[in-house]
């Protein structure tokens, strides 16, 4: 958090000469690519962010990076026994998936 701004995370490539600002996004269903749920006003908030990092002496001339990590349910199963009319629910695991370089900054 910087400045009102921030991220789920906020990465410094080992080289060195990048930041890599992640939003990570967890989808239950629907139709949507995970890139697609963050929308225009977010990733504004997110380039926002990038450039009040760059202004900061240990990041000057970095390049920026922005990601999309999706987390998704793997399954769900019902278990035994109902309670009231309504099956106990036990989480599967989820599984991740990466979209490095999800947009770039209109921004350059």
């Amino acid at each position: 958090r910087l400045g009102g701004a921030e991220a789920d995370v906020v990465l410094r490539a080992p080289c060195g000469t990048l930041l890599v600002i992640v939003e990570v996004k967890a989808l239950v269903g629907g139709r949507m690519h995970p890139a697609e749920r963050v929308d225009a006003r977010k990733r504004r908030h997110l380039e926002r962010l990038a450039a009040l990092l760059l202004r900061q002496p240990a990041h000057r001339g970095a390049g920026v990076r922005f990601d999309v990590v999706a987390a998704r349910p793997r399954g769900w199963k019902a278990l035994l026994p109902w309670v009231a009319g309504v099956p106990i629910l036990r989480d599967l695991g989820w599984r991740f998936e990466h979209l490095p370089g999800a947009w770039r900054s209109e921004r350059g």
